[in-house]
């Protein structure tokens, strides 16, 4: 079960890279942030961001088949959308809740949020209020703070530092890290952008002391699935 589920998870980014490459090209312009920012978050966070009206079930089923087997923890499945309905609940002051009935809450708001906004006044929103860590609410925050550069001037590196900030905003998860630079969806983004992993590495070394943790984690043999 956990293999059909690594290899479910693979087929998929594979399947879904050429039409979150055409999301995020038309997206980036509407937000002011490169094309490959938007390529990263939409991998990372919600691929079929383009094509779902507020949840995902696909997504929402592979959680719950992940959940089922105790695979590496609790897996979620918010959709940008939902991730937006938190983050609105952050602002009034309102504490996070993992309930069912909370659940059935977020769902109904992103499916009503997203028969009222366009994707891209949903992206635009969710970007200038999201928690980047530290203090840092919104991209331009993040961007500044971590890179000391605005949104559009970001490279690729500090793109995906930025967009791997957002699961764990305060913590370094240096398996994940991994994971993810190993993703065929990404992985190629790196080859063929020289100095680009080193300009990571640096970051993570900067802003976590975690370069050399990186580098071992990195050159170890990746964790079956």
């Amino acid at each position: 079960m956990r293999s059909l589920l690594g290899a479910c998870q693979r087929g998929s980014d594979l399947a879904f890279a050429p039409l979150v490459r055409r999301a995020a090209a038309l997206l980036a312009p509407a937000v002011q942030t490169p094309p490959h920012f938007i390529y990263l978050l939409l991998t990372v966070e919600d691929k079929r961001f383009i094509l779902h009206g507020g949840i995902d079930p696909l997504a929402a089923a592979r959680a719950a088949l992940h959940n089922l087997t105790g695979r590496g923890g609790l897996q979620g499945a918010s959709t940008i959308t939902q991730q937006l309905y938190n983050v609105t609940r952050e602002e009034a002051g309102l504490r996070r809740s993992r309930t069912m009935p909370a659940k059935w809450r977020q769902g109904l708001w992103a499916l009503g949020h997203q028969c009222r906004h366009s994707k891209r006044e949903i992206l635009a929103a969710y970007l200038d209020r999201v928690y980047w860590g530290r203090s840092y609410h919104g991209l331009d925050a993040a961007a500044h703070g971590y890179c000391g550069v605005t949104r559009p001037a970001l490279s690729l590196a500090q793109s995906f530092f930025l967009v791997e900030r957002l699961a764990t905003p305060n913590l370094l998860r240096p398996r994940r890290i991994a994971a993810l630079l190993r993703r065929r969806s990404i992985a190629p983004l790196f080859a063929r952008r020289i100095g680009a992993r080193a300009e990571l590495l640096s970051l993570y070394d900067r802003h976590f002391a975690a370069g050399t943790r990186l580098r071992r984690e990195l050159a170890s043999p990746p964790t079956q699935q």
